[in-house]
């Protein structure tokens, strides 16, 4: 009896998993993991699935000018505030509209560097910028940080009004500029006396409104008027002072154009600031970049190291609390390191401090404990060549920064490629997985209260929210690093696809496979079938989609791809749902050695 013929199976599945491992552009294709990606464009990379970043909204409009700086504030008692410097004025952008008043006036420029300082007093926010006289906010009031003691004195007949309209002119120059408060008291006339909002006219006038018409003009008897937030610094320049922060409860600051830093007493804003040369101590010359704390573990507990960073990428590190005590005060090392990347190249994270480097991102607890730097070192090892691709063409731009958005695990790093174009690198913390968001034109970011934000042109925006930008929708692209099925000398042919993914709605995607380390884009389109939300008191109970759950969705694409080694690639907007990728199906024939 003839034994009827057995057809043997000629396809095979093969199942792999998202780049949950993220973008790699240091390894060659042929080398890479399979849960890592050639091209992950606007997709954060999760601990299980890789889902398309969520979107952003317009938070304050209208602007009058560019904004170049964000700035945070935080009370003692919770109470927080966000500033925008644009242009020579800076502005209160905590409240979601069109953009208000200046709240200070007649400033140098809009680059900054900010930290929050606390006293007995409360919390006060001071930014300096190399140019101008540090700017000081304690809650409700801005005020300078003065290079002497404030002149305090009114010209004689110098207090005068028309209506409650009151104009002072100061016998000095006042260094004072419009939003700022000062405090006038001493005029017979009751009415010029109090704490108001100044505008100022010129190098030693400045107007405010009266509460009432004073009742007689000039003012008579021995008017005075001082700034309501004043903290005067002797001994050294202040308009000098370019980087801030603080370090075992003093103030430190770099001093522009040299390799000196200045110390403030202990808890202290104002008073005698202490000189601190480093000249000496560094051999590549520069000056200084940026000042850090570091936290560190020496074997005796933690302790908070201070980082001095120079623009030819050496770091010195001090431990102790006092310069000027030598048993309270010592020098740990110094370090050659690659060159920093802008003056926002320090980021605190954890106990480590990063340096944002030509190199890539460093942790300065691995590249200070080798004489060898290399990019393994880097927290930025996967994606080593576009750090050096990136700091090569864009370094001399300004709008690097690091921000730790600790509420999604994220680690951005501001890439400015042109004026109006940036990119961001971005991390999750928990995995170390690199992605590539585009879309958002960062100049500058900040967190406020529990959110993230960026200035882009004359609008600050709020990041990390909704489905779309604006309403616009979001592309995302993602190319799976390139797999030979455990076959590498087998040619193969990719029959069909089939993409694990979670949404709420119908995905609008390009979806093909790539043959032998094509990189071009997919032309496939896939026939997802729209889900249909399951109507109340109709749908079966276990058995419809619920409005607004996510579908998982498995449907087979047909794809066509020959060769040795394959990948998918994905192409794609969102606007209405969020979209998580989990893994991959192919069904794979197999064929000869050649």
């Amino acid at each position: 009896m003839r034994r009827p013929a057995i057809r043997q199976q000629v396809s095979r599945t093969l199942s792999v998993p998202a780049p949950v491992g993220g973008w790699n552009t240091r390894d060659m294709l042929a080398e890479m993991k399979p849960n890592e990606a050639v091209i992950l464009d606007n997709m954060f990379c999760l601990t299980s699935s890789v889902r398309v970043r969520p979107g952003s909204v317009d938070y304050v409009t209208a602007i009058p000018d560019d904004a170049h700086t964000l700035m945070a504030y935080r009370s003692i008692t919770g109470t927080s505030k966000l500033f925008a410097a644009a242009g020579t004025e800076i502005y209160d952008v905590s409240v979601a509209g069109l953009c208000g008043s200046p709240v200070l006036a007649g400033l140098s420029n809009d680059d900054w560097q900010h930290i929050i300082f606390g006293t007995s007093a409360g919390n006060y926010m001071i930014a300096v910028n190399g140019a101008h006289l540090p700017i000081i906010y304690n809650g409700s009031a801005w005020g300078n940080i003065f290079s002497a003691t404030f002149s305090n004195a009114i010209s004689g007949g110098g207090l005068t009004s028309v209506g409650t309209l009151c104009t002072c002119v100061m016998t000095n120059p006042h260094n004072m500029h419009t939003g700022m408060s000062i405090t006038v008291s001493g005029a017979s006339q009751t009415a010029y006396n109090g704490t108001f909002v100044i505008t100022v006219t010129n190098a030693t006038t400045f107007t405010y409104v009266a509460l009432s018409v004073p009742s007689a003009t000039p003012a008579t008897g021995s008017p005075s008027a001082v700034p309501t937030v004043n903290f005067a610094i002797t001994v050294a320049n202040p308009l000098n002072f370019i980087a801030i922060t603080q370090h075992k409860n003093r103030i430190w600051f770099a001093e522009k154009d040299t390799l000196k830093a200045w110390y403030m007493g202990t808890n202290a804003i104002g008073g005698a600031a202490a000189a601190f040369d480093l000249s000496a101590l560094f051999s590549r010359g520069g000056y200084l970049m940026a000042l850090g704390t570091w936290t560190l573990d020496g074997g005796a507990g933690l302790d908070d190291l201070l980082v001095f960073v120079t623009s030819e990428g050496q770091v010195a590190v001090y431990r102790g609390t006092d310069p000027a005590v030598a048993a309270n005060w010592t020098l740990v090392g110094v370090y050659m390191l690659a060159q920093p990347i802008g003056r926002n190249c320090l980021q605190k994270f954890g106990g480590d401090l990063l340096m944002l480097t030509r190199q890539g991102m460093l942790p300065l607890s691995k590249a200070l404990i080798s004489a060898d730097v290399t990019d393994r070192m880097t927290a930025s090892d996967k994606i080593a060549q576009t750090f050096s691709d990136y700091g090569t063409l864009y370094a001399a731009n300004d709008g690097w920064q690091q921000v730790l958005f600790y509420e999604e695990n994220a680690l951005l790093v501001n890439v400015p490629v042109s004026i109006d174009v940036s990119y961001q690198l971005v991390m999750n913390t928990t995995t170390g997985a690199w992605s590539r968001f585009t879309g958002w034109n960062a100049r500058c970011w900040e967190r406020f209260e529990s959110g993230i934000y960026f200035a882009a042109g004359d609008k600050v925006v709020q990041a990390w929210t909704g489905n779309t930008d604006s309403g616009a929708p979001i592309s995302f692209e993602g190319l799976q690093a390139f797999t030979y099925a455990n076959a590498p000398t087998q040619l193969k042919q990719v029959k069909m696809l089939r993409p694990i993914i979670a949404t709420e709605s119908q995905p609008n995607i390009l979806l093909g496979v790539n043959a032998d380390f094509d990189t071009s884009a997919p032309t496939g389109i896939p026939t997802f079938v729209p889900a249909t939300a399951g109507l109340w008191d109709t749908a079966e109970w276990d058995l419809d989609y619920w409005g607004g759950d996510q579908v998982i969705r498995r449907e087979w694409q047909t794809a066509f791809a020959m060769g040795y080694s394959f990948a998918a690639h994905m192409v794609g907007t969102i606007s209405a749902s969020s979209f998580n990728w989990i893994s991959t199906d192919y069904v794979v024939e197999g064929g000869g050695v050649i």
